[in-house]
């Protein structure tokens, strides 16, 4: 498509993973995002995007400061994760069900309103941000079916979407000043 992609990950397994998806025009790098200050070699991009993994950062305010860095004039930042909101998190926290045990403290600020806060607070213009995503990944079958079909009454509903599993943000840097 005439881009060129850098693909990061903290987990050597991960990059194993996507190399063999022989992705064209890609590098793919090794990186810890609470060490991104250290790593100026990056450069600066149009888009970063973050997917399911910006929820577990333990200090999520130093790094929306480092990646402005990154950021090329007008460039925007893409995350799409949990949203805290929807009560499939705090229960799985709460009973100790996968990773959200030890977890949740980090990720329990993913909530709208919590987001439009630190990305306000790191010189952040919120472009968009909505909840979404019905669909639990974990579930299969006709369950998984039923909810697929559903899943746009859900996403229109208001008090429903609130709960959404998922938090969709775009944001732009603001001018230094």
């Amino acid at each position: 498509y005439g881009v060129e992609l850098t693909a990061t990950d903290i987990s050597d397994e991960m990059l194993i993973i996507a190399r063999s998806r022989d992705i064209p025009n890609t590098k793919f790098l090794r990186l810890d995002a609470m060490e991104l200050g250290e790593a100026q070699e990056l450069g600066q991009f149009d888009v970063i995007t973050a997917f399911n993994s910006f929820a577990y950062y333990p200090a999520k305010a130093k790094v929306l400061r480092e990646l402005r860095s990154h950021l090329k004039e007008n460039g925007r930042l893409i995350i799409l994760d949990m949203n805290a909101l929807c009560p499939v998190y705090p229960v799985s926290a709460w009973i100790g069900r996968l990773e959200m045990s030890s977890w949740w403290s980090t990720t329990k600020e993913m909530t709208p309103s919590g987001l439009r806060r630190l990305f306000a607070e790191a010189g952040y213009r919120v472009e968009r941000l909505e909840t979404l995503n019905f669909v639990p990944h974990a579930v299969g079958g006709a369950v998984f079916q039923l909810l697929k079909l559903v899943n746009p009454l859900l996403n229109a509903t208001p008090l429903v979407n609130k709960l959404a599993m998922r938090v969709l943000i775009v944001v732009e840097p603001l001018p230094d000043s």
